[in-house]
């Protein structure tokens, strides 16, 4: 996959595209074109995911990984927990 990261004052923009088989482009096969998700940046992430955990939100990653340009902590939320929408959670 390829990535490039945009600002636009305090909004930052990923755009992503896949170069083969992966979860973005089986997301694009079945949901074209669009929006996949919207990050948050919060202060303290192994602590938010286990608020969310304990409030019964259903976590795709329960604990953080490292994210694509290998610098911050990230974790996803189901997009069923919040209609549809995908979010992930960034601590710089």
């Amino acid at each position: 996959m390829r990535f490039k990261m945009c600002r636009l004052n305090d909004v930052d923009f990923e755009l992503m595209e896949p170069t083969g088989d992966g979860v973005i482009s089986k997301f694009l096969d079945s949901h074209g074109e669009g929006l996949h998700h919207i990050a948050l940046e919060v202060s303290n992430l192994e602590e938010t995911l286990s608020m969310m955990k304990k409030k019964g939100i259903k976590l795709i990653d329960e604990t953080p990984r490292t994210g694509l340009d290998g610098n911050r902590k990230v974790a996803f939320i189901y997009p069923k927990a919040f209609h549809g929408v995908m979010f992930e959670l960034i601590e710089e």
